[in-house]
């Protein structure tokens, strides 16, 4: 894998995602295993998919993915957008793909900014069959090739992973309806996604998709 560098002074607009405050606050951990140690990503390097069926651009898969997998409106998928923008300026932020922290508790990585808490969350209600998530496990297995429930943490550095894990996760989450003006999605991301351990207010997730 490649990492981008951790920027000097982090925008103090930007959230950094599901676990947002351990990221600020922790320097790259040495104690991190090495790669002959980690275990390997189960999609391999690079990730393979099947790239014919989905757009290779970011709106595209977040449009995708809402459309097409969760069956979302186009409100939901309005949201999701935001949500990336919010968490890593659509990709562009300088520590989007970095990891840091311990095994087990590493910090939040990709587009969408989960962390590994939130990522082990998600992946025991994709293996519980009663789950509300379970069900669309075979619907994005068809069209991205991929089984949800055998992608590991480092894999959230792939966009269309890390989007899905995201929207998953506020699915599992909560069932509040996802409001339609931004100034409420702001308290909705803040309180169901940024959560109390977050950074981020609503405030700045106006600002950062007001552009």
């Amino acid at each position: 894998f490649f990492f981008h560098p951790h920027p000097a002074k982090p925008d103090p607009l930007w959230s950094r995602g599901l676990g947002d405050v351990y990221k600020r606050q922790v320097q790259k951990d040495t104690s991190l295993p090495d790669e002959g140690k980690n275990p390997p990503s189960l999609l391999g390097k690079p990730l393979k998919f099947l790239t014919d069926n989905y757009p290779t651009d970011l709106k595209g898969q977040i449009k995708f993915l809402g459309k097409e997998i969760f069956g979302d409106d186009a409100n939901a998928i309005k949201f999701m957008e935001r949500v990336v923008q919010q968490e890593s300026r659509m990709g562009q932020d300088p520590g989007t793909y970095n990891i840091s922290g311990k095994l087990g508790n590493r910090g939040s990585i990709g587009v969408a900014q989960a962390d590994e808490v939130a990522f082990d969350q998600v992946q025991k209600k994709l293996n519980d069959p009663n789950s509300t998530i379970y069900k669309y496990i075979k619907p994005f297995e068809k069209a991205i090739g991929v089984d949800l429930r055998n992608i590991r943490y480092e894999d959230l550095k792939e966009d269309i992973l890390s989007v899905a894990i995201g929207r998953l996760y506020l699915m599992q989450h909560t069932e509040d309806p996802i409001p339609t003006e931004i100034e409420d999605q702001g308290r909705y991301w803040k309180t169901n996604y940024n959560t109390e351990a977050g950074a981020g207010t609503p405030e700045q997730f106006v600002v950062n998709n007001q552009k």
